[in-house]
């Protein structure tokens, strides 16, 4: 059975179409990226999937008893709560079990030869180490290391962070609840190469299905292996990676594109049957004519231009006159913030046509 299955999905935003008849199954295990243009219904599909949009038509469920983690659905928590408050929210449920092996070894003090009281204890235990009740420090631990989250935040109160720290922390905090499916949307946003590799890692052992939005392209080439892409309303679905999808697209664009020029050159040839038909001006004539201006208009009807292909982007840059060899000299560069030294001793020398990327932890 499907974690998810979308059948004819339908959504307006006032008179404006925004997805049509989308329909498309997510198996458990499945991972997913989601492409688009901006305005395409990227992030909207998402809302209605969480059940935060309505939608105008269709059908939209979930697998019986499957749960669903948002990164960017923040619950509503106490303003004292810190970060490592929200964290350990993740093992509610943990938390509930134990309580409830609490009570039954009390429960079992008192009627020790009751043995549903230990059958029912047994059933808690296994059930509290399946939800990972039992390793939750490492757990919250190890993911707080892969995403850089420090001791440091982990004590502050959490209304205090920032949009793109409360994110980070949300992140953690559905990695550790082990839901049956992920709906990430830009998860890489606010995190460093060393967290998003972590990000990597984790999505590929993940046995969970998820749906992620991305414009890394990078990123969805490593961690997805199905791709849905939303374009004018509706869905491109192919199996493989944000590569394997570009180049199935434009194999199918070629094809098309040979096909509609293959119809026009059949509608000039039939168009110059046609013409030579009425030049004769025949009694005979005129049947043929009849007959190739019916195929001729089923071709019409048929043809479909593809669309044109949106053009690169590019920039041009001119400077007055050359500028010399030598672009940005330092040395001894330092810099710090109240106190805290980022770095020193910096030297630099950046030549004329040579391209730099600058790598950093956050």
């Amino acid at each position: 059975m499907a974690d998810i299955s979308v059948q004819n999905l339908t959504k307006y935003y006032g008179d404006k179409l925004i997805l049509q008849d989308i329909s498309f199954d997510i198996q458990p295990g499945e991972k997913v990226a989601i492409l688009g243009a901006n305005g395409a219904g990227k992030t909207t599909l998402l809302n209605v999937l969480t059940g935060r949009l309505p939608y105008d038509g269709g059908h939209v469920s979930f697998g019986q008893g499957k749960t669903a983690g948002v990164i960017d659905q923040m619950p509503d928590f106490p303003p004292e709560s810190t970060v490592e408050d929200v964290l350990r929210l993740a093992f509610r449920e943990s938390d509930e079990v134990a309580a409830a092996m609490d009570e039954l070894t009390d429960e079992m003090t008192r009627r020790p030869d009751d043995a549903s009281l230990l059958k029912r204890y047994a059933q808690l235990e296994t059930r509290l180490e399946i939800l990972g009740g039992y390793n939750r420090d490492y757990e919250i631990d190890r993911v707080c290391n892969g995403l850089d989250i420090p001791a440091a935040m982990r004590a502050q109160q959490f209304a205090l962070l920032s949009g793109g720290e409360k994110t980070r922390i949300n992140l953690a905090r559905i990695i550790l609840e082990q839901t049956d499916i992920l709906l990430l949307d830009e998860p890489t946003n606010h995190l460093d190469i060393r967290a998003i590799e972590w990000l990597e890692e984790f999505l590929l052992s993940c046995r969970s299905a998820y749906i992620v939005v991305s414009h890394d392209r990078y990123f969805l080439d490593r961690v997805t292996e199905r791709t849905i892409e939303l374009t004018e309303g509706t869905a491109l679905v192919s199996r493989g990676n944000y590569s394997r999808h570009l180049a199935l697209k434009m194999d199918a664009r070629e094809a098309a594109e040979r096909k509609y020029f293959n119809q026009l050159r059949e509608v000039r040839r039939i168009e110059g049957i046609i013409a030579q038909q009425r030049r004769w001006n025949q009694a005979r004539n005129y049947v043929t004519i009849a007959s190739k201006e019916k195929q001729l208009a089923r071709i019409r009807q048929e043809m479909v231009r593809p669309a044109a292909d949106p053009a690169a982007i590019r920039f041009r840059f001119r400077a007055a006159e050359p500028g010399g060899g030598d672009v940005l000299l330092a040395a001894g560069l330092q810099k710090g913030y109240g106190g805290r030294t980022l770095f020193a001793g910096l030297e630099l020398h950046l030549l004329r046509g040579e391209h730099v990327c600058l790598l950093g932890a956050n």
